[in-house]
């Protein structure tokens, strides 16, 4: 009983919530911490185009680093250590609104039609200029994941885009 309320009221959570639960069981208990080291962390290196296999095979093996990332072409969360050369699907063009399909809307009256709110309210009023599909549409390019090193640095917090 106390388990299934306990998963409700994690569900429930803001997420602000849970990350200053995570940290103060950090701060009061070192098996805490190191339970939560084991999921969040890894030391394998960081996977880059520029660094040889050379260079990843030398690299320190005890330093740590965060095991999930956004990827800069599908904007989700990955897991670092399973990124694999067909792992990402994404658009690789610039999504832009079909003109036909916005005819009648007055930008002075109803706003910017080029806004994230309209792209995912009205997909199918915008498409990709790489393979001339629909807004909600899956990626028309696979690759690997690309670690969004803007997010990283300043420290965003990752929530899901999608159109």
């Amino acid at each position: 009983m106390a388990d299934s309320v306990l998963t409700l009221a994690i569900d429930d959570a803001d997420h602000d919530r849970l990350q200053k639960v995570l940290k103060n069981l950090c701060r009061q208990s070192e098996h805490a911490k190191a339970l939560i080291e084991k999921e969040l962390l890894t030391s394998e290196p960081a996977d880059s185009e520029e660094a040889s296999k050379d260079e990843k095979k030398t690299a320190p093996q005890g330093k740590k680093r965060p095991r999930y990332s956004v990827c800069e072409m599908c904007r989700e969360e990955y897991d670092v250590t399973k990124n694999t050369d067909e792992a990402c699907t994404f658009h690789d063009g610039e999504l832009g609104p079909l003109e036909e399909f916005w005819i009648d809307t007055d930008e002075e009256v109803w706003g910017p039609i080029d806004c994230d709110e309209n792209k995912l309210q009205f997909p199918k009023g915008f498409k990709w200029d790489c393979c001339r599909k629909f807004a909600d549409s899956l990626g028309c390019q696979t690759g690997r994941h690309e670690e969004n090193a803007s997010e990283k640095k300043k420290g965003v917090k990752r929530y899901k885009w999608t159109y």
